[in-house]
């Protein structure tokens, strides 16, 4: 009878296999807690490594800018251009200066929808730093050959822009200190690729003023905006090299096509250093015009440096004239900035500042009947900063009534 009793239930047979089934459930119950207490050691270790490793870059970005400041070291300065959202001006970041992620930007000779890739291609700089040869532009490096670099510390000192023009001629162009070394001498004369030059605005004042003949009689002509020549030549003249727009005249240039067709100049643009102006408007601007136009940004650095110039005048200005000016410069500034840069001599037209005063004179373009608005730029500090200009180089603002040079001390 013994050998056919049924075997007692697992747990309640035998003496002690209830007490062993018992810590076979609470050994399983402390390896299910051991293992959630060894996830939550993980997470605290990668977060505690991530602060440090926050902490880590922080110091080497101090140390950096120090090592530049006591040894004078030129770095490519590649600084982004603030995000605008309906026309709000961001805070600044100092830090910015020193952010290795920003790419530099190529000049575009119009060879067609390469040249997207190219400018995707720019994001690779990254991984070889600034301080890398990769990031400046010389004979043997075909690939970067064309990348317009400027080399700066951030803090002030003189630095060197190089670039392929549209002839494939390399060359360069300096600019210096807020005054006197904006542009020396000896360098003007071996980095100009024009002589006498003029800039011609959008100024309603240009109506009537039989300036266009006179325009076209310069080596070189630059134009603001894709203005309108056509129906306008007695006053402002058909000659046109240089194209230089903004963001929003880029943006109606890929979406509503070329109204105003020149395609013998180069189209200029200012603000590609924002990556998303770059995938949203200019990289569709390059596939659709890449091949019939002549396409060039101007590098970030550059721009940065013509801002950093309007600010450093303004806190001049202001003293002297015991008044306050709006920060924001207009496109027109970049442009003079530019053609300073690649002209013997500069003359502006249609640079006559607009102000509340000026509504009833004139209208705000030569073109149209859009209001000006004078919230946003000080067109008549800008006239003032120019006139500083000319005290160091040969620069004019012409009006109906004739030039106005250097401001008097």
């Amino acid at each position: 009878m013994a050998l056919l009793q049924r075997p007692p239930p697992r747990g309640q047979g035998g003496p002690g296999l209830g007490i062993l089934g018992g810590r076979r459930s609470s050994f399983r119950k402390k390896c299910i807690l051991f293992k959630w207490f060894l996830l939550l050691c993980l997470f605290v270790s990668l977060f505690q490594r991530f602060n440090v490793r926050e902490e880590e870059e922080a110091e080497t970005m101090i140390q950096r800018r120090k090592r530049r400041e006591d040894s004078g070291k030129s770095d490519v300065l590649m600084v982004p251009m603030e995000e605008e959202d309906d026309d709000k001006d961001e805070d600044r970041n100092e830090d910015d200066s020193d952010d290795d992620a920003m790419t530099t930007i190529k000049t575009m000779r119009g060879k067609g929808d390469g040249l997207v890739s190219s400018m995707l291609r720019e994001r690779d700089l990254d991984k070889f730093g600034r301080g890398s040869e990769y990031a400046y532009a010389n004979e043997s490096d075909k690939d970067y050959s064309s990348v317009i670099v400027a080399k700066d510390n951030a803090y002030g000192e003189k630095y060197d822009v190089k670039f392929t023009d549209v002839n494939g001629k390399k060359t360069h162009f300096q600019m210096g200190d807020v005054l006197g070394e904006i542009l020396p001498e000896e360098e003007r004369r071996a980095t100009r690729t024009h002589g006498s030059c003029a800039l011609v605005g959008n100024s309603g004042t240009l109506l009537k003023s039989s300036f266009g003949e006179e325009i076209d009689g310069h080596e070189a002509v630059m134009r603001v905006n894709f203005a309108p020549v056509k129906n306008f030549k007695r006053d402002v003249g058909v000659k046109t090299t240089y194209d230089f727009s903004n963001r929003e005249n880029a943006r109606r240039l890929v979406e509503k096509g070329w109204e105003n067709s020149r395609p013998d100049s180069v189209a200029l643009f200012f603000e590609g250093s924002s990556p998303t102006n770059r995938k949203r408007i200019f990289e569709p601007l390059v596939k659709k015009y890449g091949k019939s136009l002549k396409v060039q940004f101007l590098h970030p650095g550059f721009v940065n440096r013509a801002h950093d110039l309007w600010n450093a005048l303004k806190e001049i200005i202001e003293k002297e004239k015991n008044k306050q000016f709006h920060d924001k410069p207009m496109s027109g500034w970049y442009a003079v900035n530019f053609m300073m840069q690649r002209c013997e001599s500069l003359d502006l037209y249609g640079f006559e500042p607009y102000t509340s005063k000026a509504k009833a004179t004139a209208p705000y373009h030569y073109f149209d009947q859009v209001q000006g608005v004078v919230s946003v730029h000080s067109f008549d500090f800008a006239v003032f900063a120019y006139q500083k200009f000319a005290k160091v180089f040969p620069l004019r603002i012409r009006t109906k009534s004739g030039w106005i040079g250097a401001a008097e001390d």
